[in-house]
């Protein structure tokens, strides 16, 4: 089991170790490989919908393929848009704490990502054989209102994870340590439109370190007395900014409402008819407290592979 958040009661524990999922890629038996962390957004009993960062997916796909397809001296604008990410050897899971403590690989059953801002959309489905009373019980709520400087920020992720699974098939059950870390700063600076080196994204920086493993983690906004929001997606590797993690800078996060545009196959949700996070928080299903699908213009792009976006 995860060690323990000491900030945090005991109620506030098992609550947030069953939101804030450790993500891990499970290959041949016994082989598995930590990757990151996810939180859930949406719960439906067996099955459920989390945010991560998109370089969660890429980072797996190195281990499944380790040898680049092209040649290293081919300029990155000549080769093809990444649209998909398809796996070979690796399957995409999460480990899912179980009413006894026990933790329990629950495979991703779909990934949706948008790569240059660091986002995925994943749907999370229990399998049958695992215990009948164990289903997706707690959830987070979002904000995908723009962030603002000075925001007061909890970081809650897993780092220094090893995973092994306890029986012979897996799927069972699966002995899992780490770290489960909260970290509290503040939203330093805020990209709202274009991030550094242009990325058509907007992200923030935060004044908190990200160790490997926190990939993917929320950013949860404190200022209230009570209640907690996730604001952002960790982005521990810099990729949304190199540049500036090159100078110093600490953390990057995606902002939340790009994620609410993304289509989701509906045969991963039991066929609802929902195709965007935006249409499960129009239904009332996700709980958004800065109601994007109320602010978010959506343009058809015809130059451009994604869809052109801004609050208003």
């Amino acid at each position: 089991m995860p060690e323990p958040l000491p900030s945090l009661g005991p109620e506030e524990i098992i609550a947030a170790q069953r939101t804030i999922v450790p993500i891990v890629a499970t290959f041949a038996y016994p082989d598995f490989e930590p990757i990151g962390t996810a939180f859930i957004i949406y719960t439906e009993g067996k099955n459920a919908i989390a945010l991560t960062a998109a370089h969660n997916f890429e980072a797996m796909a190195r281990l499944d393929r380790p040898y680049d397809i092209y040649h290293p001296t081919m300029p990155q604008e000549f080769r093809p848009v990444v649209r998909s990410i398809n796996f070979r050897n690796a399957t995409p899971r999460v480990l899912y704490p179980g009413l006894d403590g026990s933790m329990f690989t629950v495979r991703i059953t779909g990934a949706y990502v948008l790569i240059p801002a660091d986002i995925a959309v994943v749907t999370l489905s229990i399998p049958n054989t695992l215990p009948d009373d164990l289903v997706f019980s707690e959830k987070l709520v979002i904000d995908s209102s723009p962030s603002r400087v000075g925001t007061p920020i909890r970081l809650v992720g897993y780092w220094n994870m090893s995973a092994n699974p306890q029986q012979d098939e897996i799927g069972t059950g699966t002995r899992f340590s780490g770290r489960f870390d909260p970290r509290e700063w503040e939203i330093i600076k805020v990209f709202r439109t274009l991030g550094p080196r242009n990325k058509p994204w907007p992200c923030f920086q935060c004044n908190t370190p990200i160790d490997s493993g926190m990939s993917g983690a929320p950013l949860l906004d404190i200022s209230g007395n009570h209640d907690v929001f996730a604001v952002g997606i960790a982005s521990s590797d810099s990729s949304l900014a190199p540049s500036l993690a090159a100078s110093g800078a600490d953390a990057f996060a995606s902002i939340l409402w790009p994620a609410m545009t993304i289509r989701l196959d509906q045969e991963n949700l039991g066929g609802m008819n929902a195709p965007t996070l935006m249409d499960l928080a129009r239904q009332g299903l996700i709980s958004d407290r800065g109601r994007a699908h109320e602010h978010i213009q959506v343009h058809p792009a015809s130059t451009s592979e994604h869809s052109m976006m801004r609050w208003v």
